[in-house]
């Protein structure tokens, strides 16, 4: 059904694909940026770019934000994407996204689909029980490359998952990759592996609508069931890769 969305970090290839997708359903897209250099790929979707910085701008800017457009829902799609060392990955992946939360929860808007990582989890307790030994082997090559995006990544969903008053749904994806879509995918509790950029936009379209998710930790991967009917698995089977 066609809403509303305002897309933080709406620059980045999934917020590009979610917008493209939830625009050809007929929703409006606010993609949001923290400067004008991607404005030509967001019109190219459909979506209308708003410049606000997520590093400067405070809680109010973005409160002020939501209570003006009145979203249906917001997803957060940002992350400093390696660049500028741990304390850009701070102050953009942990930092950035509480500032979206307080803003959500200061705001009439309280619904948010958070695009994070898959396979985020307190290491002290081991591996999650499904995981096969290829899941695990992936997860350590994983923790020993990027540890601090994982710790912040972490921090994140740790902080949004206290959060009551919000309507959230954690979206996990495993390695993104520029393949085409489709349409299918695997979505709970998978085994680690790869998903396109344009599957986990049409994903979290599909959540964003779904009722049934709020409060619920997805992973994401590439799979062999239709998107729609994976969501609807995840909701009646409450799957979760929730592991702290």
């Amino acid at each position: 059904m066609p809403g509303k969305y305002i897309v933080i970090g709406g620059g980045g290839k999934v917020a590009l694909n979610f917008a493209s997708s939830a625009v050809k359903q007929g929703s409006k897209v606010i993609s949001v940026v923290r400067n004008d250099s991607h404005n030509d790929e967001i019109a190219k979707t459909g979506a209308t770019p708003h410049v606000l910085s997520l590093e400067d701008a405070s809680v109010k800017d973005f409160a002020e934000l939501f209570d003006k457009e009145k979203p249906d829902g917001v997803v957060f799609s940002a992350g400093a994407g390696g660049k500028g060392g741990e304390e850009r990955t701070k102050a953009v992946d942990y930092e950035g996204a509480l500032k979206i939360f307080d803003a959500l929860e200061s705001s009439n808007t309280h619904r948010i689909v958070m695009v994070s990582a898959a396979d985020l989890r307190d290491t002290s307790k081991g591996y999650p029980p499904y995981y096969n030994d290829a899941s695990k082997q992936l997860s350590d090559r994983m923790y020993k490359a990027i540890p601090v995006y994982m710790k912040y990544k972490r921090l994140a969903d740790l902080d949004l998952h206290k959060r009551k008053a919000l309507q959230y749904t954690i979206i996990r994806p495993g390695g993104l990759t520029d393949d085409a879509t489709n349409g299918k995918c695997e979505l709970g509790t998978p085994q680690l592996g790869r998903v396109p950029r344009e599957t986990v936009g049409e994903v979290v379209l599909a959540v964003m609508e779904n009722k049934g998710t709020y409060g619920m930790v997805l992973d994401l991967m590439e799979g062999d069931m239709e998107i729609g009917k994976a969501v609807e698995q995840a909701v009646e089977k409450g799957l979760s890769s929730w592991h702290d």
